[in-house]
Order: structure tokens, then C-alpha cells, then sequence
């Protein structure tokens, strides 16, 4: 297999599977699913391919900027750009208008609709002499720039090569393995680094059927129809899919539940691990393409995210995770003041997470960001993370944010329900084997939610703390008691 670029995986499956079902779209509520073949999605590819061609000229390097919506037109705009040189820019479809508009500007590309992109014949020339001829750009040339989520600032655009994106893949699928008669079902915006590898990187080598859907009414309407063996959710997806019947809703054959954005808490891990399920923790950043850490399907325990990957390496300063590898970002789009404050000389990027090694199985565990640590005025430092993600496994608990109040730590939950019960007590409960210092001397209810409307919650559903903390001040907060 090529291992330099995507455009050969995918023209090997066309070649040696052309009549095998390669993806399986889900056009919306009302609709059927529809399948294509790979030698059906490469026709198609082909026509996007030549439809860019003439609406932007022949030139390696373009940036095509669109809303993506996990849509058919998102996939076949990234085929297209592997198979003409051209750098795919997708946006996610969720943000508010003044941010898209932000992002596309400092994109600097060629707009696309997905209306207009031609994922029918509508006139469009069809016969394979119209097909745009493949011409991949070099490996180390960009592939995407994926946006971060924003989480501690404003949004950048993270620019990866061919390469580092199949590197990146190849690796992940070293950790967990799948094969061509698996069914991977994605529902995370694959404008996001997650599922752009761990979804469409794994399936483009593998060479399995992927279903491509959004969210969780995506995963309902989807997920019975194909019965997925792999399937990767983040936190609250996964705990809503674990509520429904083991062999319903598309679970009977499922093999493999990766999480991302943020780990399971212990209880919904051991849940899923009963009912069969491997729970595949990891950890990376949109900078690294994304993976960094991964569990495999023998190692897999609660709390942790895994050995470093195959192709990093990495070193720790003081707890701070440094790396260096091949799946590094190439820089920020059009930013190298912001680059060379991430990535020295020597290539090592700061991830700015605090981690530590666990001892007995060497994967890593991650702590929190570096950034984040509270030190309170008795000179105890405390890294909030972990604190946090004990309270969100207390099942009333949406979102938890730890600060300090007058010297000592202070606990704001939000509820998934504005008159669910909450007591101190149930709180403060799994907190009992922390530091007396690392337990919230008083915890606040908090209502309404934040949103990403609002500005407090990132698009991967983390809190924003300065944005949240800020936004205290209009929201209701009320002590709770008892």
C-alpha cells in the first residue's frame, strides 16, 4: 500500500472491489439510505473532480471552502481534492453565521455550495472521457486545513499534508483493527480531525463500507439499518445509545466504541465492556492529525487513552506531553507567528496537557490542560479535569466546571433537567478518595445551559471555562444544599 497518500488506497479499491458496497449515505429523515459501490464513488468523484476543474481552472494547491454536514457532497468534495491536488476546507455547518463567515474569509479559497456540487446527472456530461484525470499533489503537500474547536481560543486552521493524514490513519488502525467485511458507521462532523481519521482515514485504507450519518438522531436511523461493527461517539452519545436494548437499535453486531472529545466515566465503560462492547479510549489534537495515544482492543481500561502511537515520539517536561512526528501539523493557515509559538525548531510541538505515564500498563492518562491548574491559596494545586469528570458520571450532571471562590474550590453543575434532584451529599460522593483539598467546598446548580450559540461550549460540547465563567453572571445560580 502507498504511504504517502491517500489517492492510491482509494484507487486500489476501485480496482480490486469496484462491485463492493463502499459507502452507505443517509440523505435525511423521510428518505431511504442509498448505497454506492467504490466503482460508483470513484465515478462520481470523478465528476465532482471535473465540475471543480471548470468552475475553478486546473490548479494543484486551491482551497475548497464549504459547509459540511456530514452530507454526501462533504465526502465527495474531499475525494475530489485527493484526486486533484486541491485542499479540502470544510466548515462545520453548525456554527453561527458571524463565525462561518470568519472562518471563510481567513480560509482564502473558492466557496462551494454543496447544492451546486453535482452528486446527480442534472445534465451534467456523465461519459468517462468527462471525468477529471487523477493529479494527487505530493505527499508533503497540504491534504485539509481542519479548524480546532476554540476551547481556549479563538478557532485556527490546522493545515495537514497528505502524509501526516495517513500516517496518522495507518496508525490508528494498527491500534484497532478493521477489515474490509466490517461496517463502520461515522455520526461526528467529519469536518473535525476525530472522525476525518478515525472514520474516513480507517475505512479509505481498510477498505469496509462506511455509513455516513449526523448526530443522534443520525445514529438512531442509521445504526438499525446497517448494523455497524464500529462505531465512534463522544461521551454523551454513548451514554444515550448504552440506555437503549442491547440487541436494538443496530448494537447486535457492534465490535468496537471509540470515544473522543473526552473519556467515559468508569461506569458507563464497564457497561458497555458487558455487553460485549470494547470501549477504545484516545488522545490527540487536531495539530497531530488527530491521534496521539490509543488503546487497542486488548488493552482497553477506564481512565486511560493508551500507548503512544507507533510514529510519535514524545518526551514530558514537568508533566507538560511534548511530541514530534510525521503527523504533525505543517502549521496554522496563514499564521506563523501562532506556529512557531506551538512547534520549536527542532519540531517538538507543546500539546499543552498535563499527563502521566501509569505505571503498571505504560499508557497514558491525561490530567488536563497545563493551563487549567488551580492553585488554591493553602499552596495545593489542582488540576480540574479530574474533579470535572467525576461529577459528570453522577447521571443528573450534563456539564461540571470547578473554579476558585475566596481561597478555596467551588463546583457549578448544570443538570440535564432544571428540576432534577441534586443534593451536596450525592455530589461530593464520588469525589471521597480525593485530596480534602480537591473536593468543591460549596456546589452550584446552573441554569439554563450553555450553548455554542452563546459562545460557551465548543463544538465538540466541552465548556469554554472563561466564556462559561463569564456568562455566570446572567445565568441562575443556586447554591445546593443537603
Amino acid at each position: 500500500m502507498a504511504s504517502d497518500h491517500f489517492w492510491p488506497v482509494f484507487a486500489g479499491h476501485v480496482q480490486r472491489q469496484p462491485r463492493r458496497v463502499a459507502l452507505v449515505y443517509d440523505p435525511g429523515p423521510g428518505s431511504g439510505l442509498v448505497s454506492l459501490t467504490w466503482s460508483e464513488l470513484n465515478h462520481l468523484t470523478g465528476r465532482v473532480a471535473a465540475w471543480l476543474d471548470q468552475n475553478f481552472g486546473i490548479a494543484s494547491g486551491q482551497r475548497i471552502v464549504h459547509a459540511s454536514t456530514n452530507s454526501l457532497s462533504d465526502l465527495l468534495i474531499w475525494l475530489a481534492c485527493l484526486r486533484t491536488g486541491r485542499v479540502d476546507v470544510p466548515i462545520d455547518g453548525r456554527l453561527s453565521q458571524s463565525m462561518a463567515q470568519d472562518l471563510i474569509r481567513r480560509a482564502a479559497g473558492h466557496w462551494v455550495e454543496s447544492s451546486d456540487v453535482p452528486i446527480r446527472d442534472d445534465g451534467v456530461d456523465a461519459s468517462p472521457k468527462s471525468l477529471a484525470p487523477p493529479r494527487p499533489s505530493s505527499a508533503d503537500d497540504d491534504a485539509v486545513v481542519l479548524w480546532t474547536s476554540g476551547t481556549t481560543s479563538r478557532p485556527q486552521g490546522v493545515r495537514l499534508s497528505n502524509r501526516a493524514l495517513l500516517i496518522n490513519a495507518q496508525d490508528k488502525l494498527e491500534a484497532v483493527p478493521q477489515h474490509a467485511d466490517d461496517v463502520r458507521l461515522t455520526v461526528l462532523p467529519i469536518c473535525h480531525a476525530y472522525a476525518r481519521t478515525c472514520d474516513i482515514g480507517t475505512w479509505l485504507i481498510s477498505g469496509c463500507t462506511l455509513a455516513i450519518s449526523r448526530g443522534g438522531e443520525g445514529l438512531q436511523r442509521v445504526a438499525a439499518a446497517v448494523r455497524p461493527t464500529h462505531v465512534n461517539l463522544v461521551p454523551v452519545l454513548a451514554k444515550h445509545w448504552l440506555n437503549q436494548a442491547p440487541n436494538a437499535d443496530g448494537q447486535s453486531c457492534l465490535r468496537v466504541l471509540g470515544c473522543g472529545g473526552a473519556g467515559l466515566d468508569e461506569a458507563t465503560f464497564d457497561r458497555w465492556t458487558e455487553r460485549g462492547v470494547t470501549v477504545i479510549h484516545g488522545y490527540g489534537l487536531t495539530e497531530t492529525g488527530p491521534v496521539i495515544a490509543s488503546a487497542t482492543v486488548s488493552d482497553a481500561r477506564p481512565g486511560l487513552v493508551g500507548p503512544v502511537t507507533r510514529h510519535w515520539q514524545h518526551r514530558l517536561i514537568e508533566g507538560r506531553l511534548f511530541v514530534r512526528g510525521p503527523a504533525v501539523m505543517s502549521g496554522y493557515i496563514d499564521d506563523a507567528p501562532a506556529t512557531a509559538l506551538r512547534i520549536d525548531p527542532e519540531g517538538w510541538l507543546d500539546t499543552g496537557d498535563a499527563v502521566a505515564v501509569d505505571p503498571t500498563s505504560g499508557q497514558l492518562r491525561i490530567l488536563g490542560r497545563c493551563d487549567d491548574v488551580i492553585v488554591l491559596d493553602c499552596g495545593h494545586k489542582v488540576q480540574p479535569t479530574e474533579v470535572e469528570r467525576r461529577l459528570e458520571s453522577i447521571p443528573p450532571i450534563r456539564h461540571a466546571m470547578v473554579g476558585q471562590e475566596d481561597g478555596g474550590l467551588v463546583a457549578w453543575v448544570v443538570p440535564h433537567q432544571p428540576n432534577d434532584s441534586l443534593t451536596l451529599e450525592s455530589l461530593l460522593e464520588p469525589l471521597g478518595d480525593l485530596p480534602t483539598h480537591a473536593r468543591p467546598k460549596q456546589c452550584f446548580r446552573v441554569w439554563p445551559p450553555p450553548t455554542q450559540a452563546d459562545g460557551s461550549l465548543t463544538m465538540k460540547g466541552t465548556i469554554r471555562r472563561r466564556e462559561f465563567a463569564h456568562s455566570l453572571a446572567w445565568r441562575t445560580v443556586t447554591p445546593i444544599v443537603g
